[in-house]
């Protein structure tokens, strides 16, 4: 017997691409009745608000899951044809704390959209070790998850999780068969002053509790983390080319890369500030 899954469409650009990943999955859900699709819109009260932020979303699409399994979903990615049957299919064979499969760029991604991808997904267009999950389509042994959350206001950070999913024992495991595609510009996600907040909330969010040594060794990393970056979307737009080949975006990835790096360097120095709100 098939386990239950609930798939949670999170809300990033909303309209026609909410509607467009919110068909596909009722269309791939149908064939089963294990299986039921919710979606999860922005909240439009300010920081009060959890659907607010992007974790906080992804929350409260744990918390309303009727599933074994949440498969958190954000509405850029498109599911592959195939993508429910073979999810259900490995979930019987295993039971892992969090799956995920490789993550394609379209082919039909703006410049500034595909670059971001780079940045974003490029660790997962191919299968790795299993260690980190994507945060634009991760699958969660649903009660695992939710104890990792300790905090009542506390949402899902794909990093953080799966840190505290292995602490816990859990297995993270990534199945080639179960590749997405991101395939729709995030405007906001897309900012340079995006890039700088989170690349700020992600440098606080790793020192937190760490010596003044260590954030100063941080903050000299962050001075050389452009280069690093640029050669990291290189490498990931080599790797792309078998699915989506298409001209490098040289202008784009600098920039995106240097506004994270930036953010880096505050966030080491610091702190955290406001950038939380920023993920939304």
């Amino acid at each position: 017997m098939s386990p239950t899954l609930t798939i949670v469409i999170i809300e990033l650009v909303g309209a026609s691409t909410l509607q467009r990943a919110l068909d596909d999955a009722e269309r791939q859900a149908a064939s089963w009745d294990s299986v039921d699709v919710l979606s999860i819109r922005k909240g439009g009260k300010g920081e009060s608000d959890a659907a607010f932020t992007i974790p906080g979303r992804r929350r409260l699409g744990l918390e309303a899951s009727q599933g074994a399994y949440t498969a958190l979903i954000e509405d850029t990615v498109r599911l592959n044809e195939n993508w429910v049957s073979l999810l259900l299919s490995a979930l019987n064979a295993k039971s892992p704390a969090a799956v995920f499969g490789p993550v394609r760029m379209s082919q039909d991604l703006p410049s500034r959209a595909y670059a971001l991808g780079l940045h974003e997904y490029g660790p997962f267009i191919e299968c790795g070790a299993g260690e980190r999950i994507p945060g634009a389509c991760m699958v969660l042994k649903t009660n695992d998850a939710r104890a990792c959350l300790e905090r009542a206001d506390e949402g899902v950070v794909e990093h953080d999780l799966a840190e505290q999913l292995r602490a816990r024992g859990g297995q993270i495991v990534c199945r080639p068969d179960l590749w997405v595609e991101y395939a729709a510009l995030d405007p906001y996600g897309a900012r340079l002053s995006t890039r700088f907040a989170h690349g700020r909330y992600f440098a606080a969010s790793v020192l937190t509790g760490k010596s003044v040594a260590a954030r100063l060794v941080s903050a000299a990393k962050a001075l050389i983390l452009p280069l690093v970056m640029v050669h990291r979307a290189v490498r990931a737009h080599r790797q792309s080319q078998s699915h989506a080949p298409r001209k490098l975006p040289v202008g784009s990835i600098l920039a995106i890369s240097t506004a994270w790096s930036f953010g880096e360097l505050i966030g080491s120095i610091a702190g955290i500030g406001r950038s939380e709100a920023s993920w939304r």
